[in-house]
């Protein structure tokens, strides 16, 4: 599943680490969708692809309080 644009500094903000976590999100999408729904069921996969997300959501809510200073659990 490719991503729908390429993230660039100017587009996201940000720095190479927030570049890395979305690479890495795409890359295990790309990983995912080659395991077909039917082969694993369509719950699992839902799930699975819920818990990138979610994943990827955690690593940049906390670059970003790094960034204003603060340490985010």
């Amino acid at each position: 599943m490719p991503l729908s644009h390429t993230c660039t500094d100017d587009a996201t903000g940000n720095s190479d680490h927030l570049n890395r976590i979305l690479n890495e999100l795409a890359t295990n999408l790309r990983r995912l969708s080659q395991c077909a729904p039917a082969d694993q069921g369509f719950e699992r996969y839902e799930r699975e692809t819920h818990q990138l997300f979610a994943a990827a959501q955690r690593a940049v809510l906390a670059d970003e309080c790094l960034q204003y200073g603060h340490a985010c659990e």
